[in-house]
C-alpha cells in the first residue's frame, strides 16, 4: 500500500491510497471487466469499476485462523498434562508445585489470547475500500515500460484510516546521493509529506518533498 492522497476528478473528491495494478487487478468482477481494464484503466469517466478491496486477504486469514487452532489445541494439551500432574501430587499428598501452578495459569492466559485472536480473524475481512482509477497494462510513451499504478477510494468505514504521509526512515546505503542524486532538500524521518515534487510529462513524478 501506497501514500494516501485525495484525488479531485470532475468535481468529484475521493479519499484512498496508491497501489500497483497488479496487486488489484484480479479483484475485477468478471473476465470482461478485467480484459478492459488491463486494456484501457479503470476510470469512472469510462463507466469501467474496479473490485472491492478487503483485509486481510483470504490467504493470510487462513493461515492466522490455522495457526490460533493449533496453538490452542497445543496448550490444551500442556494444560490437562499440568492438571494431572497436580492431581497425583494431591494424592500422594506431595508439597503444592508453584512450576505446576504457574503452569497452568500460563497456559489458560495464552489460550484466552489464542481465542481472542480467532475470534477477530473469524469477523473478517474487512471491506478497506474500491479500486476507482488504475493504469491497467498501460505502456509508456518509449513502449518498453509498462505502467503500474492504481487509487483505492476508502469506504466510508475505513476513512478512519487515512492520516498523513510521514517520510520514513531510509537507510544510508539507500540514500539518494549514494547513486548520484543531488537532492537540495533534505526530509527527515517520520516528517510530514504534504506535497509531490515537479510534474514533468512523459517523466516519473519526483519524491515527495516538504
Amino acid at each position: 500500500m501506497g501514500g494516501f492522497l485525495t484525488l479531485t476528478s470532475d468535481r468529484s473528491v475521493y479519499k484512498g491510497f496508491l497501489t500497483n495494478y497488479h496487486v488489484v487487478r484480479n479483484l475485477s468482477e468478471s473476465p470482461e471487466a478485467l480484459a478492459e481494464a488491463d486494456s484501457f484503466g479503470v476510470s469512472p469517466n469510462r463507466e469501467t469499476t474496479g473490485g472491492d478491496v478487503f483485509y486481510p486477504a483470504k490467504q493470510d486469514i487462513s493461515a492466522t485462523q490455522k495457526d490460533a487452532d493449533d496453538s490452542i489445541k497445543g496448550l490444551q494439551q500442556q494444560l490437562q498434562e499440568f492438571k494431572s500432574e497436580q492431581h497425583d501430587r494431591e494424592v500422594a499428598r506431595a508439597h503444592h508445585s508453584i512450576r505446576i501452578q504457574e503452569g497452568i495459569e500460563n497456559s489458560e492466559k495464552k489460550i484466552e489470547v489464542f481465542e481472542v485472536t480467532r475470534k477477530i480473524v473469524d469477523s473478517m475481512p474487512i471491506n478497506i475500500g474500491k479500486v476507482r482509477f488504475a493504469s491497467g497494462n498501460a505502456l509508456v510513451q518509449d513502449k518498453e515500460r509498462i505502467m503500474d499504478w492504481a487509487f483505492v477510494e476508502l469506504a466510508k468505514s475505513s476513512l478512519k484510516l487515512f492520516k498523513p504521509n510521514r517520510m520514513p526512515t531510509v537507510p544510508l546505503s539507500q540514500e539518494p546521493r549514494q547513486y548520484g542524486i543531488d537532492r537540495s532538500v533534505s526530509v527527515l524521518a517520520s516528517q510530514p509529506l504534504d506535497s509531490f515534487g515537479k510534474i514533468t510529462r512523459g517523466n516519473w513524478v519526483e519524491l515527495p518533498v516538504l
